[in-house]
């Protein structure tokens, strides 16, 4: 399990340099100030999409 998840990780940050949310979106949402800028600016519905898209398609990579 833990070369498929090294495996995942590789593929995604070879595509969007990083596989953490604060540095994909560039908002810790761990601070409420910068959670609430991060929906203000519609950052998890302009970027999240592409990002879940990827994770997918590197899945059926590494699985089928």
């Amino acid at each position: 399990a833990m070369e498929l998840k090294n495996e995942f990780d590789r593929q995604f940050t070879e595509r969007f340099g990083t596989v953490l949310c604060k540095e994909l979106l560039g908002k810790d949402f761990s601070i409420p100030a910068e959670k609430e800028q991060a929906f203000a600016e519609q950052l998890t519905a302009q970027k999240c999409p592409d990002f879940i898209s990827a994770a997918i398609e590197i899945l059926e990579d590494i699985l089928c």
